[in-house]
């Protein structure tokens, strides 16, 4: 199955554990403890693994921001079905301040959603043996 659509063409130089090369979009909701305010918006997923993550958001974010993630991803062998991909994480570092790339260690995630992960990354790695 191809990943048209989730994949860039080159992935880059991440390790083959990590879906890189990814542009997909997720919604995220941050609750800021300190001042009881919460914000929500949209952020572009760069990388992804069921334990951590790398995001491009349009606003900055502070290491130790804890934001709760929501995106679809394809079902393994289904061509139109898209599995719902709900997650807790960690903001951990800036990994670039003037794309505002972070990476993010995730905290909470369903048995499903880690599933969902897993398959699309053996959908990669059995594409690219091909």
């Amino acid at each position: 199955m191809a990943l048209s659509g989730l994949q860039k063409a080159s992935a880059g130089d991440a390790s083959s554990s990590d879906v890189s090369g990814l542009e997909l979009l997720a919604h995220y909701e941050l609750v800021d403890q300190k001042r009881g305010a919460e914000r929500s918006g949209f952020a572009v997923l760069l990388e992804l693994t069921d334990r951590r993550l790398m995001l491009e958001s349009d606003v900055p974010f502070t290491p130790g921001d804890q934001l709760s993630m929501n995106f679809f991803l394809p079902d393994s062998g289904s061509e139109a079905g898209r599995t719902k991909i709900s997650l807790s994480c960690a903001v951990a570092q800036c990994r670039d301040a003037e794309q505002l790339h972070y990476s993010a260690r995730i905290s909470k995630i369903g048995e499903s959603s880690r599933r969902a992960i897993q398959n699309l990354h053996a959908e990669r790695d059995s594409g690219s043996q091909e």
